[in-house]
């Protein structure tokens, strides 16, 4: 899979995305418009974004960005392409050149995606990638998650006799 990355989306690639996230997060956090979607992004400082196209339509995107004084990541990929690799292999190319990352999980199954079928948790797919659940929790009242981070491996120093 080729990866592309950049700092910047282009109008193009707004649509898919909207159709992706709105396909993939439970339906309360579906955007009406990529209006919605350009305003959550602008929320974000130090983007960087990497991509997944087939045929040269966006199928998987991964954005990171800084809040809170360290590194988190969004993550979508379309329901065609989970279970086919997307999803580790921009994980894989975010983490070449980030030490830590953050992200909000849902880990129980009580939403639903738009189309109505049960909204299936990622955190087991996350653990399979290194990453560890926190003490953290969120709950505005609407969405309930956890945070789960990763941290780059430390190199292991040889003993000294």
């Amino acid at each position: 899979m080729q990866i592309e990355r950049s700092h910047t989306l282009s109008h193009s690639d707004l649509p898919p995305l909207v159709e992706i996230w709105n396909q993939v997060y439970p339906d309360f956090m579906a955007y009406e418009s990529v209006q919605g979607t350009i305003n959550y992004l602008n929320g974000l400082s130090s983007k960087e974004h990497f991509f997944i196209r087939q045929e040269g339509k966006v199928v998987a995107w991964l954005c990171t960005f800084d809040r809170d004084g360290t590194r988190w990541f969004v993550m979508i990929v379309a329901p065609d392409f989970q279970g086919k690799g997307a999803g580790k292999a921009l994980l894989s190319e975010a983490k070449k050149t980030e030490s830590f990352l953050n992200g909000w999980v849902v880990d129980h199954a009580s939403y639903r995606l738009v189309d109505g079928t049960p909204y299936r948790s990622p955190v087991q797919f996350y653990l399979g990638l290194g990453f560890t659940i926190t003490e953290d929790r969120f709950d505005n009242g609407v969405l309930r998650a956890i945070r789960m981070t990763w941290e780059r491996p430390r190199p292991q120093r040889p003993l000294s006799n």
